[in-house]
């Protein structure tokens, strides 16, 4: 079987690690995150965008589909997207705080 839309199969997943990995470090650089604030700032707007997306889900849902698989399979990338990323600030925390304390 064919599939036509990237979020049923893996390349959806996949192809937002380097997009979750831009927006921790936007959130960082545009922030000016110390090492010491990377994890607690990026988990912040991580939160914030979690509950808008859960928000707009559950209340406004058309603004992302009708049908309701594609909104499962949206909902499980977002869950993912949000996962990764939160897996990436703490890497990126944990790698600028060892490069701090090493100066």
């Amino acid at each position: 079987m064919f599939v036509t839309d990237p979020l049923q199969g893996d390349i959806g997943f996949i192809t937002s690690i380097p997009v979750c990995w831009l927006c921790i470090w936007l959130t960082v650089r545009l922030a000016r995150l110390e090492p010491q604030q990377i994890l607690a700032g990026c988990l912040l707007v991580l939160a914030d965008a979690m509950l808008i997306d859960g928000i707009a889900l559950r209340w406004f849902h058309a603004a992302y589909t009708t049908d309701e698989r594609t909104a499962r399979l949206g909902a499980a990338w977002l869950l993912w997207g949000y996962g990764v990323s939160a897996w990436i600030a703490l890497f990126v925390a944990s790698r600028r705080a060892r490069l701090h304390q090493a100066r």
